[in-house]
């Protein structure tokens, strides 16, 4: 194992998928910001996005582990990279990740962090931090867009309406320098772009939902870390900018395409995610999806992803 790590520290887990210039971008930020965390890829990329990703793992942490889903890392390596040899979805993938490292009594924390994501020299220092003064929570950090890094996407996590699925991000649009003024937010979940959760949490609450191919994952599981003792924290000085949207879909998909396969997603985890913890408001969530979000879509000119999202809310009724 690396001098630089500590007797704890932290693991951080990206799962590739798409663009790889995305996910060297993110890995070159953590480089830069520290040397003393665990770095784990899952790919659910090609096998030679695999192989880029193993040298670019090698010529910024010295030493690489490659894995294959179900194997154990050895402690020994600086880095991480779990083939899972097709896309499997992020919460299988980020589970594969997990997977591979919780075994070691050293590691802490995990921190999910999209590949699409960059992080600043000091985001890891002010995750410690809080970590350390929330040691049973699941802590989001302060998420900024690559094109207005002056103002929150959102701060830390996320409200949600059970009875028409909407949200309402954190803070969203305000000022980033205002975020020591403001009271801590309201949230139902952390997002999952940037996500920290203690190890031990995967034991009390299990791990991430595979059911949910993309979307809602982290809703789920903050649900069920509530419900096991755990709170949910913002920690503000941990900044992190995300391109958004950048990984969804497959390489090579246009446009349309991807809005496509977003919607046939989102529109399934809705359905399951409801099924699962609020059936009792299925009829008005499908009322509202069958009426007002077509409309919504159409209102954007996003003619495609209507009969996807429809396509989606059978496939999620039908599991």
């Amino acid at each position: 194992m690396p001098s630089s790590f500590e007797k704890s520290f932290f693991a951080i887990i990206l799962v590739h998928y798409g663009a790889i210039d995305i996910t060297l971008k993110c890995l070159a930020s953590i480089r830069e910001s520290t040397d003393a965390a665990l770095v784990v890829i899952s790919n659910n990329g090609t096998k030679e996005q695999g192989e880029t990703l193993a040298t670019c793992l090698e010529s910024c942490f010295k030493s690489v582990a490659h894995l294959l889903p179900g194997q154990m890392w050895d402690g020994k390596s600086g880095a991480v990279l779990v083939d899972n040899c097709d896309n499997i979805g992020f919460a299988n993938a980020c589970n594969n990740g997990i997977a591979a490292i919780r075994s070691r009594s050293n590691v802490s924390h995990v921190w999910l962090l999209n590949n699409d994501t960059q992080i600043s020299k000091s985001s890891l220092n002010s995750l410690k931090l809080c970590s350390r003064m929330h040691p049973r929570s699941i802590i989001g950090t302060s998420v900024v867009r690559s094109d207005n890094p002056q103002h929150f996407q959102l701060a830390g996590g996320v409200k949600y309406s059970p009875w028409t699925s909407r949200i309402k991000p954190a803070y969203e649009d305000v000022l980033l320098d205002e975020r020591r003024t403001l009271d801590d937010p309201e949230i139902d979940y952390i997002y999952g772009a940037s996500m920290l959760i203690p190890i031990d949490a995967f034991s009390e609450v299990g791990m991430l939902n595979g059911d949910f191919f993309l979307y809602y994952e982290e809703l789920d599981f903050c649900v069920r870390a509530k419900a096991a003792g755990y709170t949910l924290h913002w920690c503000r000085d941990c900044i992190v900018i995300h391109e958004l949207s950048a990984t969804i879909g497959r390489s090579g998909l246009s446009s349309s395409e991807r809005l496509s396969f977003a919607a046939y997603h989102e529109a399934r985890s809705t359905i399951l995610f409801t099924l699962k913890f609020y059936p009792a408001v299925l009829p008005a969530v499908l009322f509202l999806r069958l009426t007002a979000k077509p409309l919504f879509l159409a209102l954007r000119g996003e003619w495609s992803s209507i009969p996807a999202a429809v396509k989606g809310l059978w496939a999620g009724l039908v599991g």
